[in-house]
């Protein structure tokens, strides 16, 4: 359930109205509380006030002399905020922001969308209550905050609340055909949107083996859900931005270990991300074309599945080995970029929980990327620091191809005792041909 947010004029906090009002410890409405703190950094008061509206009046120290703050700082804030209210029962909650506009506002965007995340809970499937709280409401008392970005907060918000109910769901729950529901629903939503659903025959059709291959095991049918918005000028190219939905992981043949194997119904992040984005730029009605491309698959064991020594062809003509039935999110992934390709995009770029590697070189701070147009790494490495939302760039220097090299086929699936991260990304990158293209791995961010 999403969060109803809204920005208001400052007023008088005595007259707000709401379960639990924060103020600053620098206003002069605490000053006249005569309440203090033992340290700048921690909350140490709740109380309940003579005269005023709220519930619970809170007491949020706030160091405003600082002059470099960064994301990590108010995320820690926040972490301390809510687990000091854990306590209390609550459904609404409103800040008094005076300072927003000193030292905040370069992340006032960035920062609210993290307290937002931090109303959400995923209790679908709990028959009682697990919490005192369950937050309705969150209002931000600030001045000077323009309209347009208050829309931009609520379309992410909501496009990362539906992607998070998403991919939460169970693999039971969440198959590729409701990952095709999904698409549809976007459809029925929003006028913008056209979405049409590739079925195993259309799959086939397009000379996906590859695709295929990789559902053979699984007892539910794979498709390619193809979602376009239409915002821009009909004949400008599109933005194409593609998702591994891999909706259940055993590893097939190369199986995984049964340790964590619970948590591989969240392979199919990246499709959920992409959902969500779409969804946030029809709210928006951004003045662009954008066509979103859902890899959706199941990878599991049964006498039909596919094995390591494989060999199979590709749409765009290429052929490979399969090495380990493990790296099936590459397979499915590149089989979506050549299908791409035939819109002739602007830009293509795909999202997915890759490798494990990715986790091992930058665990769940920051996503990785890489990218044969460097203008287009550029772009998302800054919209990473404007969201704190960070990627680091990977090379995909031509000695890191060596290890993809196959005897009997154009390449393998998975590299030699090599960086795994790189070496997937040096796989898509053979089908990207000269579109600009840049690949997320999410591996590690996606649990986060």
């Amino acid at each position: 359930m999403s969060c109803n947010f809204s920005v208001r004029p400052i007023t008088d906090p005595q007259l707000i109205q709401t379960d639990v009002l924060i103020v600053p410890a620098s206003s002069d409405e605490l000053a006249k509380l005569q309440r203090t703190a033992t340290k700048p950094d921690v909350i140490t008061n709740v109380f309940r006030p003579d005269g005023w509206q709220a519930k619970y009046v809170v007491l949020w120290p706030q160091d405003t002399h600082q002059s470099n703050v960064r994301p990590h700082q108010f995320r820690k804030a926040h972490d301390q905020l809510f687990k000091h209210l854990d306590t209390l029962e609550f459904a609404e909650i409103a800040f008094t922001w005076q300072w927003i506009g000193t030292i905040w506002q370069p992340y006032f965007s960035t920062r609210i969308l993290d307290l937002l995340q931090r109303t959400y809970v995923f209790h679908q499937y709990k028959t009682s209550p697990v919490s005192k709280q369950s937050i309705t409401s969150l209002d931000i008392y600030a001045d000077a905050v323009k309209q347009d970005t208050v829309a931009k907060i609520k379309a992410t918000h909501l496009g990362t609340t539906w992607c998070r109910d998403i991919a939460n769901q169970p693999a039971n729950v969440c198959t590729p055909d409701y990952l095709a529901e999904k698409a549809l629903q976007l459809a029925q939503e929003y006028r913008t949107i056209t979405t049409q659903i590739l079925d195993e025959e259309a799959l086939a059709k397009e000379g996906m083996v590859t695709y295929l291959a990789v559902n053979r095991a699984s007892a539910l049918p794979a498709s390619m859900p193809i979602m376009h918005y239409h915002g821009g000028v009909p004949e400008d190219a599109p933005i194409v931005l593609i998702g591994k939905g891999v909706t259940f992981d055993t590893g097939g043949i190369s199986i995984k270990t049964a340790e964590n194997m619970h948590g591989m119904i969240y392979d199919m992040c990246g499709a959920a991300c992409m959902l969500g984005v779409l969804k946030s730029v029809a709210e928006l009605q951004l003045p662009l074309n954008v066509t979103v491309i859902l890899a959706t698959a199941e990878n599991h064991v049964d006498g039909n599945a596919y094995r390591p020594g494989d060999i199979y062809p590709t749409k765009d003509g290429q052929t490979v080995e399969i090495i380990s039935t493990d790296a099936e999110g590459r397979l499915l992934l590149c089989e979506a970029m050549a299908y791409a390709r035939t819109l002739k995009p602007k830009v293509m770029i795909d999202c997915a929980t890759l490798t494990g590697a990715a986790i091992t070189s930058l665990g769940h701070v920051c996503s990785g990327l890489m990218a044969n147009d460097q203008q287009l790494a550029n772009d998302l490495i800054q919209a990473g620091q404007n969201s704190a939302d960070y990627v680091w760039q990977f090379p995909l220097w031509d000695e890191y191809m060596l290890d993809l090299e196959s005897e009997h086929a154009d390449w393998r699936n998975s590299g030699r005792n090599s960086p795994g991260m790189i070496t997937a990304g040096m796989f898509l990158k053979n089908f990207a041909h000269d579109t600009p293209w840049a690949h997320l791995d999410i591996a590690g961010t996606s649990f986060h």
